[in-house]
């Protein structure tokens, strides 16, 4: 099967796989673009964030200029240069020519960093890191794909697609993972409930102890 055929289900996947382009957090910094700067008036020099790494200054005028935090630019570049290479190239023009975008995706890379930083169970933020990585290198493959000759397109289409092998089955077992602590939480917040019922009375009697104004304050 050509990549012609199977990348329609292929590229369909990868767009299934990735975490939403806007989120929350990229739709507040947009919200805050549209009261801020208009442009990158603060930039004394063209700056490219893809190249080597960038001096705190450097990182202080793009906090600037595009009215984001230092640490937040810092973290996004870092998680974006790390996890999503290919769109360090396209961040460089549009910090250039369109801030106010620029803003709005690095927000969205400051979000999924976030994220990332949040997993404290060493495991499971190791699963994230090699699901991103992996889908970094079947973007990267498709590139390549694209680019390469009609000899090389066979072996190279296999490649793609034992990434998204293993990219479909990282996404499964983490929604799993997801079901199996949401159904945990359920059940403790089930297990709370039952006893504050069956402490009814002595709850309701402690309550009415503190709206009386007698100093045992006690939580309801």
């Amino acid at each position: 099967m050509s990549i012609g055929v199977q990348g329609v289900w292929s590229w369909a996947l990868i767009a299934w796989l990735a975490i939403p382009a806007v989120s929350p957090a990229a739709a507040k910094e947009a919200a805050r673009t549209r009261e801020g700067k208009p442009a990158a008036a603060g930039l004394k020099a063209p700056v490219r964030i893809s190249g080597a790494k960038l001096t705190n200054q450097r990182i202080g005028e793009i906090a600037q200029a595009t009215g984001m935090t230092s640490k937040t630019v810092r973290l996004a570049i870092e998680f974006t240069r790390k996890y999503r290479p290919l769109l360090m190239r396209e961040l460089d023009d549009l910090l250039q020519s369109n801030p106010k975008q620029f803003r709005l995706r690095l927000a969205d890379c400051y979000y999924q960093a976030y994220q990332l930083a949040a997993i404290k169970n060493p495991a499971l933020r190791a699963k994230r890191e090699q699901y991103l990585m992996l889908e970094s290198q079947a973007e990267q493959a498709a590139i390549r794909y694209r680019e390469a000759t009609e000899a090389e397109k066979p072996r190279i289409e296999a490649e793609i697609k034992g990434m998204l092998d293993k990219l479909f089955d990282l996404k499964i077992a983490d929604e799993q993972a997801q079901l199996k602590q949401t159904r945990k939480n359920l059940e403790e917040k089930q297990a709370d409930l039952n006893q504050r019922a069956g402490n009814k009375d002595r709850l309701v009697d402690r309550e009415l102890i503190q709206i009386l104004g007698i100093e045992e304050a006690l939580a309801w």
